[in-house]
């Protein structure tokens, strides 16, 4: 990979129910012999299961019983990274194009990918995807020279295809039900192209009649994009056909996955959101907010709506009928909220975190971590949220009581992402 003189430092934390030791393993973390001495920032991973040697108990421990504190594993330096991403006994950091993929269980390179540099047409339209590496199930994507789109094999690094798409790869490939989509550019314009993810051949292409935004969501068959001019578009993801587009009223604003849900597309307007059903494109309902909205996601039955001073809002997403309003002051973050069936977790501005009821937003429980990083994460029955200072918090996620804390020696820059057995931090 690109030699840089910013590294990043990736650790490992698991955590031990009360009760079971590993004390010393909690005091004195093993630590790598090529860890950087002074890193800028840092990664981890943590395990919110129990420490033990029957791994099929400890993986249901922290459901059953209070989990004690958490552990530090393993940490290695990486080169600096703009993404993380977990699979299946790896870590992936990506770096722009470049990838690394870590061994889990050794700790160790399992393979390294360095991407050529731009192509002289890739180069000239100034286009070309500045960050196209990705995990999508059992496949790594990147962006090779600007105009190639590669698929790795995830456990070997090895090329399994690489396909031109015309002088510049606009956006980062996304994957779903066999096709891989992303937008892409030549001299005549941008257009969306389709391949077959099992081998790259071009399965499509469409250059649509309106500029589009190079973040792209599949959804239920269909190619969701921003419209460069407000509103969006849906493209058939077999064929690349329009279904359908609308700008009526719409902001010029990006989407993604967590405004999709249950048919429903909602977008934000120039004074609220809107609900459009996603086959048709046809409106549902439109509400207005006391300003901009900075949060919009949907979870289950419920569109939850937050502007930037900690107005919060929850509406039915089908039928768009208010269900409750809460007063988050000082206001939120565009990632702040975690929704689960039982539980809306949400991170305003300066460290305040706070667990509401999804059904009547009433407050169940709140905390406060100064330097707070994101939304937090919950996997196997643990709360994680990290901070800028590289402190590593644990919680009981009904009741908000603190488990424990690990520190990552430099700074956290992404919020928790869930992996095989625990939590990675960036």
């Amino acid at each position: 990979m690109h030699t840089t003189n910013r590294w990043i430092l990736i650790a490992a934390v698991a955590l031990v129910s009360s009760g079971l030791g590993c004390a010393g393993a909690a005091s004195s973390p093993s630590r790598l012999s090529d860890r950087s001495t002074a890193p800028a920032e840092a990664a981890a991973v943590l395990d919110p299961r129990p420490a033990s040697t029957d791994l099929a108990v400890a993986q249901v421990a922290p459901r059953r019983r209070p989990a004690g504190p958490p552990v530090l594993l393993w940490e290695r330096p990486v080169p600096f990274a703009t993404g993380l991403a977990a699979g299946r006994d790896r870590v992936f950091v990506f770096s722009g194009n470049d990838i690394l993929a870590l061994d889990t269980a050794s700790r160790s390179v399992a393979w390294s990918y360095e991407a050529p540099e731009l192509r002289p047409g890739a180069r000239v339209l100034g286009c070309a995807c500045p960050a196209g590496g990705s995990l999508v199930r059992e496949q790594v994507y990147t962006i090779a020279g600007g105009d190639t789109v590669m698929a790795l094999d995830p456990a070997t690094g090895k090329v399994r295809w690489s396909q031109v798409v015309g002088q510049a790869a606009a956006s980062p490939p996304v994957e779903r039900d066999g096709t891989v989509v992303l937008l892409a550019a030549d001299t005549d314009g941008f257009f969306l192209t389709g391949l077959i993810a099992a081998t790259g051949v071009p399965r499509w292409e469409t250059r649509p009649a309106a500029p589009i935004f190079p973040a792209l969501v599949l959804f239920q068959g269909l190619v969701l994009a921003p419209l460069g001019a407000g509103g969006a578009a849906a493209f058939s993801l077999e064929t690349g056909q329009l279904v359908w587009s609308t700008t009526d009223q719409m902001a010029r604003d990006l989407f993604d996955d967590a405004q999709v849900g249950a048919g429903v597309l909602t977008l934000k307007t120039n004074d609220g959101i809107v609900a459009l059903d996603a086959r048709t494109g046809s409106s549902l309902w439109q509400k207005k907010l006391p300003e901009w909205p900075v949060v919009l996601t949907i979870s289950g039955e419920r569109v939850y709506a937050g502007t930037r001073s900690g107005h919060l809002s929850a509406f039915d997403v089908r039928s768009g009928e208010f269900r409750w309003s809460a007063d988050l002051t000082p206001g939120f973050y565009s990632d702040a909220v975690l929704a689960t069936e039982n539980t809306l977790h949400v991170l305003a501005r300066g460290g305040r975190l706070v667990a509401l009821d999804p059904a009547t937003g009433q407050i169940r429980w709140e905390d406060r971590f100064p330097a707070a990083m994101g939304a937090p994460t919950v996997v196997d029955g643990a709360l994680s949220l990290a901070t800028l200072d590289g402190t590593v918090y644990v919680l009981d996620p009904e009741t908000g009581v603190r488990r424990g804390t690990a520190t990552v020696p430099g700074s956290v820059v992404l919020p928790p992402i869930e992996g095989s057995g625990g939590f990675f931090v960036l």
